[in-house]
This record gives C-alpha cells, structure tokens and sequence, in this order.
C-alpha cells in the first residue's frame, strides 16, 4: 500500500482503532476514523497527537445505528466495497458458517435502563 494511501478506521477512539490510527500515522498514512463525538477530547485528544495527525487525520461522527452516517469516512474506499464482496460470496457460500469481525462489543452496548448513557460493563459470557 502506498504511503499517500488512505485509510478508514472504524471505531477510531476504541482501544483496537486508537492504536491502528497511532501506527497508520507514524508509517506515513492518510486516515479517516470515525468516532462516535468528534468534540469530546478526553476519547479522542489523544488521537491527534501523533505527529503528521494535523494534517493527515481525519475524523468523522458517525453513529452505529445509522449506517448512513459512515458514508462520508468510507467515499471512494475500495476496501469498503472488496469487504461487502467477501461478506456477501460467504452468505453465498453455504460453507462458511461464521465470520470473525474484529470490533469492540461496546461499540453496540446497551443503554442503561434511564437512558443516561451506556451500561459501565457488559457480559459477555
């Protein structure tokens, strides 16, 4: 891949997506990362601090259940398209029986129940 390559990761302000942003930056990358607030600092001030992130991160608000909203990040992505097409030919497939997607389940964790904000922990068991 090419250094003036750019990259989207999703769920850049996650423990996983910070750390892919650190390195994509520090080897040169472009990169586009959602978050889910852009304006909170405390989980994404430390995002912009690798050098080059001034002028190669970018970032973008994007909400989980609103597929919509990750459009803006992913434009012109030809990953984004080459991943729906190995997701829809394992649907086609019949074999393949489970896809493992690297992601954080917090991403998708339930608010609590007076809708505050979102449950401390989960369990995954």
């Amino acid at each position: 891949m090419e250094k003036t390559s750019r990259v989207c990761v999703t769920g850049g302000s996650g423990y996983i997506g910070s750390w892919l942003v650190k390195k994509l930056l520090q080897r040169g990358y472009h990169v586009h990362a959602t978050v889910r607030n852009s304006g909170d600092d405390s989980k994404v001030g430390h995002l912009r601090s690798p050098p080059g992130a001034d002028a190669r991160l970018s970032l973008f608000e994007s909400d989980l259940y609103t597929a919509d909203t990750f459009e803006p990040a992913i434009r012109g992505e030809a990953a984004v398209s080459a991943v729906r097409t190995i997701l829809q030919l394992c649907e086609l497939s019949g074999t393949v029986r489970r896809v493992i997607y690297t992601g954080s389940v917090s991403a998708a964790s339930p608010l609590k129940e007076d809708d505050t904000g979102f449950k401390d922990s989960i369990d995954e068991s």
